[in-house]
C-alpha cells in the first residue's frame, strides 16, 4: 500500500508507519509487513524506525541484498527499508532523448 497526498505532506509518513504497524500487530500478516522510505530528503520513516542496514537504493543495484538483511523491528514485528537519502537525481526520460 502507498499513502500519497496532494495536501498535507507532513501526514503521510505518518500515516503510512502507523497503518504498517497496525497490520504487523496480527500474526497472521506480521511476517510480510514492510514500511519503505521512498522520501530521500526526509528521511522521516529512517529516523523514527532507527533503521540501518540494506537500503533501497541498493535494491537497485544489480546484486540486490536479500529480503532476510532488511532491518526488523521488534514490536510490533516489521521489517523497515530505509533511504540513505542525499541529493536526488533528475530522471530523463526516454521521451527527451
Amino acid at each position: 500500500m502507498g499513502v500519497t497526498t496532494a495536501k498535507y505532506p507532513e501526514c503521510k509518513r505518518g500515516v503510512a508507519t502507523n497503518f504498517a504497524a497496525s497490520l504487523a500487530r496480527h500474526s497472521a500478516v506480521s511476517a510480510r509487513v514492510c514500511v519503505v522510505d521512498a522520501d530521500p530528503l526526509a528521511l522521516d520513516v529512517t529516523t523514527r524506525l532507527a533503521a540501518r542496514g540494506p537500503a533501497i537504493e541498493d535494491f537497485a543495484r544489480p546484486k540486490a541484498p536479500l529480503a532476510s538483511a532488511l532491518t526488523r523491528v521488534e514490536f510490533p514485528p516489521m521489517a523497515v527499508l530505509p533511504s540513505r537519502g542525499g541529493p536526488v537525481a533528475p530522471v530523463h526520460l526516454a521521451a527527451e532523448a
